[in-house]
């Protein structure tokens, strides 16, 4: 049978016997000792961003004697509530009241994301409940028949009356148990779930001031709260029932098929009359009465007719198709950053909008085809406004769709360099 892997420890001791992180360590052999058997370790810095740097045994210090099993998951552990004992507060995840089981639909949002700050800290106390049902919290074990043993959160979070308002499990491998969760329900106290990485002192006391690493095990609103469910005829819940990657992939690709083929056929085509003149779809920053008018005119009949009946059929196409892929490629990235619920997810709206000034932007430029040379001064300066618009909200959703690509990337990089 293949040998266990060694344990990967994030901590040890230095020459002065101090607790280093590894980040704080150089590489190779330089004095550092286990915290758990006190023989010597090697620093393994990884030079690959998402591979985690570790400390191991060296071979020659434990050559011949047992195979230590110490993990510092218990002193990550003792070190994330030594943090929250000093911060006295905490941010809580989102909270959400989802449809019951068996049923489909939009989940109803409670409440956003907030700091819950305490006025008294205390770790580990013993939750009872008594024969009548009361709830009691004690330092101690109650030898006591009459009261029954619900919990022993880590930490516990109390008001100015020395009320509990939210007690904390904290776990730097094994998650809460579904026993250990009915309990805490039937307590009937807010709880969270805090996972803690392998990671420095200062960024593990990071984790508190985000939501990334904690969940809800039991809020007593969120329990008390009625489902209502949304109807999904309306563009959200059209959006919501449709971030499907292979679907949303689908549209991508049949959009960029039709862009593609714009570009390359119907485009050049028609400016193949107009002598290299640039047609209006193509000026982002607008164009006047007078440039309106050397396009038409250069390009013909000919050249209109090819523009009205090659090109635009096309471009009547390709704005839905560009307005619901990307709308869907925004809503799926918010999804995985677990926006999705926030005010950001108003931005998917910004290609519907784009799409929707691109079909106005046609509509325009078929009336300046079709009543050439008639009525150009009014019909060309709506049509630019169109443009202009039309360019503008395509260039702020890609301002926007980068930024948090950026940022949905660095979170990626950070789970797999973070990852426990």
């Amino acid at each position: 049978m293949k040998e266990k892997e060694e344990i990967q420890n994030v901590y040890a001791y230095n020459l002065k016997f101090e607790e280093i992180h590894i980040s704080q360590a150089e590489s190779g052999r330089k004095g550092y000792l286990c915290r758990g058997c006190q023989r010597e370790m090697q620093a393994v810095k990884q030079t690959r961003p998402n591979l985690l740097s570790y400390f191991r045994h060296d071979h020659n210090a434990i050559k011949g004697l047992p195979k230590c099993t110490y993990s510092d998951e218990t002193y990550r552990h003792s070190l994330a509530k030594k943090i929250l004992l000093r911060i006295f507060k905490i941010k809580v995840p989102a909270l959400f009241k989802y449809p019951p089981e068996n049923e489909t639909g939009k989940p109803n949002l409670i409440a956003e994301a907030k700091i819950v700050e305490a006025d008294f800290v205390e770790e580990e106390l013993f939750f009872y409940e008594s024969e009548t049902g009361e709830r009691i919290w004690s330092k101690s074990i109650f030898n006591d028949n009459n009261k029954f043993l619900l919990s022993k959160p880590d930490i516990i979070f109390f008001d100015k009356n020395y009320k509990p308002i939210l007690l904390k499990e904290i776990v730097a491998t094994h998650k809460v148990t579904e026993n250990k969760k009915l309990d805490l329900k039937r307590l009937g106290i807010d709880t969270i779930q805090i996972t803690i990485p392998k990671d420095s002192p200062e960024n593990i006391e990071k984790i508190f001031e985000t939501t990334d690493r904690t969940e809800w095990i039991y809020n007593y609103e969120q329990e008390n709260t009625e489902y209502i469910q949304i109807s999904d005829t309306n563009t959200e819940g059209i959006i919501f029932r449709n971030i499907n990657g292979k679907k949303i992939l689908l549209l991508f690709i049949l959009t960029n098929i039709i862009y593609v083929f714009m570009l390359t056929v119907t485009i050049p085509k028609v400016m193949g009359f107009s002598g290299g003149m640039k047609l209006l779809d193509m000026i982002p920053t607008g164009y006047n009465v007078a440039y309106v008018n050397s396009l038409l005119t250069a390009l013909g009949e000919q050249g209109r007719h090819a523009y009205l009946f090659n090109q635009i059929p096309f471009d009547m196409i390709y704005p839905l198709l560009f307005g619901v892929s990307y709308c869907l490629i925004l809503a799926f990235i918010f999804k995985k950053l677990g926006k999705l619920e926030s005010p950001l997810f108003y931005l998917c709206f910004l290609p519907l909008f784009a799409g929707f000034f691109d079909y106005s932007e046609n509509i325009g430029i078929i009336a300046l085809l079709t009543n050439y040379p008639n009525n150009l001064v009014i019909l060309a300066q709506v049509t630019n406004v169109f443009s202009v618009l039309k360019s503008s909200f395509t260039t702020i959703y890609f301002i926007v769709l980068i930024i948090f690509l950026i940022i949905l990337a660095r979170k990626k990089f950070l789970m797999k360099e973070k990852a426990c």
